[in-house]
């Protein structure tokens, strides 16, 4: 019998379902022995590994222990943050906020966009990004709305169930783990420098280009998410984060998550002009179909996405308004107009699920629905017969549904810059269909 090279070959990978899990917790259950023993177990494992590079079982084994910290990280996030989260959103916005109109430019998340958008180039800090005015103002806004309901359920969380707490943070102190031994072991055969070389490419061919270097070089078919990010030393020297980053309350991912969402949003709506929808057409094909347009950007390969603001194969070093406005165009170009206001789009052959981010997991199962999720569905569908007269087609199986809506009613408002008629549309999209 061949002996393990690691004990980290003897940890095996948690054997139920993401969607199982958010569910559960979703539900209010709780987690067995199974999953709370084996985080443990892993984390003391994957801790006391040496700083070398591993050979390839070790570094599968790692990869296998990395995706199963993400599926239990993402079950709590999702379950018990997303979902009363993107709920609380949704709320929000029926009632009559406009997220625009909560962005104040004088504001530490104004701020915090700023340095956002503004990136890094060539390993330093660069300064200004090409983003309309009207644009940030929507994402801060959106930025905003997301906070307070997201801060309140980390703060119902700790309250009521301090264990998920730890293990939140104990999974993503895992991931972060299990991400750096991958990436020092790749250094040794992939340097930096290299590495940055594929940063310039397009991030579509580059990220492809690279995972198959990293195969090649390694033997190990790594996930993608193990090469989007290069602060890698980073997490080996201080892996564990505090509560509001393990559980995704911080700033910075209200920013993130409504940078991507609303582009989203706005991607669907340059389509339907640059298809030919007149405003009023583009409007009501957007109140029954954008919200599942959004929800689908989360379900989509990292590298794949449909509307990308990112130069290069990383995923927050250069944000580019003019390259998002490139993607679209590319995707509008082979995209077309569906007899029931649908977009067709004729890739979506790429589209499926991969790396049971917090969005993608779906908290409605055979067994049931979480109920706070499947009501904000029914109070979606009446607002959107209320507000456009069309029904919203939404599967309110996981957070991303919800948060689609809480982001397409938003850029549909009458007051939002960025609606189909608006000047600031217009000014984008160049002019009319």
């Amino acid at each position: 019998m061949t002996p393990t090279t690691s004990p980290v070959s003897d940890l095996g990978a948690l054997r139920r379902h993401p969607d199982a899990l958010a569910a559960l917790l979703a539900g209010g259950g709780t987690l067995g022995s199974d999953e709370l023993g084996w985080t443990t177990r892993a984390l003391h494992v994957v801790r006391d590994l040496p700083r070398s590079p591993h050979d390839a079982d070790t570094m599968s084994a790692l990869a296998r222990a990395y995706t199963s910290a993400r599926v239990l990280h993402g079950a709590v996030v999702a379950g018990t943050i997303a979902l009363p989260g993107v709920v609380g959103a949704g709320r929000a916005v029926r009632s009559g906020t406009r997220p625009a109109d909560l962005a104040d430019p004088d504001s530490a998340l104004w701020r915090l966009a700023d340095r956002y958008l503004d990136g890094s180039l060539d390993g330093g800090t660069r300064t200004g990004h090409d983003y309309p005015v009207e644009v940030q103002r929507v994402v801060v806004g959106l930025a905003e709305l997301l906070s307070d309901p997201f801060r309140r359920a980390g703060d119902a969380l700790r309250a009521s169930r301090p264990e998920l707490v730890d293990l939140a943070q104990d999974a993503d102190e895992l991931q972060r783990l299990t991400w750096a031994h991958l990436r020092l072991s790749v250094d040794r055969v992939l340097p930096a420098a290299e590495v940055a070389r594929y940063r310039a490419e397009p991030l579509r061919d580059a990220t492809s280009t690279l995972l198959t270097a990293v195969r090649e070089r390694t033997g190990v078919a790594l996930p993608a998410r193990i090469m989007q990010r290069d602060d890698w030393q980073s997490a080996l020297d201080a892996p564990r984060q505090d509560e509001s980053h393990a559980l995704f309350v911080a700033p910075r991912f209200f920013v993130e998550n409504a940078e991507i969402a609303v582009l989203y949003g706005l991607g669907t709506l340059l389509t339907r002009r640059w298809l030919g929808q007149p405003d009023d057409v583009a409007t009501a094909g957007a109140a029954r179909h954008g919200a599942a347009d959004v929800a689908a950007g989360t379900r989509r390969l990292t590298h794949t996405a449909r509307f990308q603001s990112r130069r290069g194969a990383r995923p927050f070093g250069y944000r580019s308004f003019a390259e998002f406005l490139r993607t679209v165009r590319e995707r509008a170009s082979v995209a077309t107009s569906a007899a029931d206001g649908a977009i067709e789009w004729h890739d979506a052959a790429d589209e499926h699920p991969r790396g049971w981010c917090p969005a993608q997991h779906r908290y409605v199962t055979e067994a049931g629905a979480a109920g706070p999720g499947r009501r904000d569905v029914e109070d979606w569908r009446r607002y959107g017969r209320q507000q456009h007269g069309v029904e919203p087609v939404l599967g309110g199986d996981n957070p991303a549904d919800l948060l689609g809506a809480v982001v397409m009613f938003t850029l549909l408002d009458e007051a939002c810059p960025l609606r189909p008629g608006a000047n600031a549309f217009d000014a984008i999209a160049g002019g009319a269909p």
